[in-house]
């Protein structure tokens, strides 16, 4: 009976080297059944290693390349500020940083352009948030200069650098450089509190659009009420109501809105 034994678990050792162990031979309880387990454990062990430093790396890649869009974007955002300034810029007369906040909008708004994901609903209107980070990078590389305050205005006046700012904005604008030419040329000389105005007409008239409501004055003051950012904008003089007619009608002759 020993010799059985012996041969049975000789022939189990030369049939495991072999890689020729069936399922039942596996279920005999020997020695060799955990050297078998280990024997086909190890393969899979190798092979699910790879692809997790495949996923970290990967992930790592993602990261870095989404890091790099969003530094670009800045930059764009920088020159594209910059761009305003300099096409809007009085030096008897400065513009102000919330007046910039709002042709940026309009500006973006005009040619559809993609540089800002969205706008936030802010006291003066609509606003880029990251306006407090890519106006800091304009004025690092020369493209404006930040002057000092005056009373609750925050001049903006264009850098020694502009002109680098310029011809970034230009090769980023492309096509759209003209349409966006034509309405800085329109707005420049528009007050900072009817700019104001008009951008906020502006993104009510869109919200109004996608909720299919018409584009009405009472439309706009209801969505305004609502609005507990904007419902204080309803005790300026610039958001009396023959205010929001004129920035209706003067959103459409440029051709920010078409819808009745």
């Amino acid at each position: 009976m020993c010799k059985l034994q012996d041969d049975l678990f000789n022939s189990l050792i030369q049939r495991a080297f072999r890689g020729k162990l069936t399922t039942q031979d596996s279920c005999i309880e020997s020695p060799v059944t955990e050297f078998a387990s280990i024997h086909h454990e190890s393969p899979v062990t190798r092979k699910v290693v790879p692809p997790k430093r495949e996923k970290k790396g990967l992930e790592k890649a993602e990261h870095t390349a989404k890091k790099r869009h969003a530094g670009h974007d800045m930059y764009n955002k920088a020159a594209l500020a910059a761009y305003i300034v300099a096409k809007c810029h009085d030096p008897a007369e400065p513009m102000g940083r919330v007046k910039l906040a709002k042709l940026f909008y309009l500006a973006q708004r005009k040619v559809d352009l993609a540089l800002t994901e969205s706008f936030t609903r802010r006291a003066a209107g609509p606003l880029d948030d990251a306006i407090h980070k890519f106006l800091p990078l304009a004025q690092k590389n020369n493209w404006i200069k930040l002057l000092p305050q005056e009373g609750m205005k925050k001049p903006i006046a264009p850098g020694n650098a502009y002109e680098t700012a310029i011809q970034q904005a230009v090769d980023y604008l492309g096509e759209k450089r003209t349409a966006v030419d034509e309405v800085l040329e329109s707005l420049k000389n528009m007050k900072g509190h009817d700019l104001e105005c008009w951008a906020t007409v502006d993104a009510v008239a869109d919200e109004l659009s996608k909720l299919r409501k018409s584009l009405t004055v009472r439309n706009i003051l209801q969505t305004l009420v609502a609005s507990p950012e904007w419902r204080p904008k309803l005790e300026k003089p610039a958001f009396a109501e023959l205010k929001i007619t004129a920035a209706l009608v003067g959103l459409r002759n440029l051709g920010f809105v078409t819808a009745g």
